[in-house]
């Protein structure tokens, strides 16, 4: 829904065998100020009607060609699991690469999570913390 202050979003859905009930709400605004860069924030809460939902959320700030032909990403998160012991922490940065006809994306992004669980080789830890770092790479063509 856009409007002057910025676009707003929200989107959900009913928990079935497959999938988790849902809800997500967003909003992001373009700054003149900042050559036409986007900051915006995302939260999404998962399994709304149990006692302990997952919640997750970022910050997010697209800065536009700041070297020509290029839009960088940065972004901030968090992201608590509904059996959580801890809250993990996102952080990832990318760029978008205007090559006329085709955009070519690229990003890393580090995340950290808690989770219940066991490890080997000790079965009495019932909580495991572990990180892991994602890389994408994209083309899109524009029609």
């Amino acid at each position: 829904m856009p409007s002057e202050f910025g676009t707003f979003g929200i989107s959900g859905t009913n928990a079935s065998g497959r999938y988790r009930s849902r809800v997500a709400i967003g909003y992001q605004k373009d700054f003149e100020i900042l050559n036409g860069s986007t900051l915006g924030l995302e939260i999404d809460v998962q399994s709304i009607e149990e006692d302990n939902s997952a919640v997750s959320g970022k910050f997010f700030a697209i800065f536009s060609q700041m070297i020509p032909c290029v839009r960088s990403i940065y972004s901030v998160g968090f992201d608590r699991a509904s059996d959580y012991k801890r809250t993990g922490l996102c952080l990832s940065t990318g760029a978008c690469i205007d090559l006329g006809r085709m955009d070519l994306d690229m990003a890393i992004s580090w995340r950290s999570r808690s989770r219940a669980g066991f490890s080997f080789p000790d079965p009495n830890l019932d909580n495991i913390d572990d990180s892991g770092t994602y890389y994408n790479i994209g083309l899109n063509w524009k029609l």
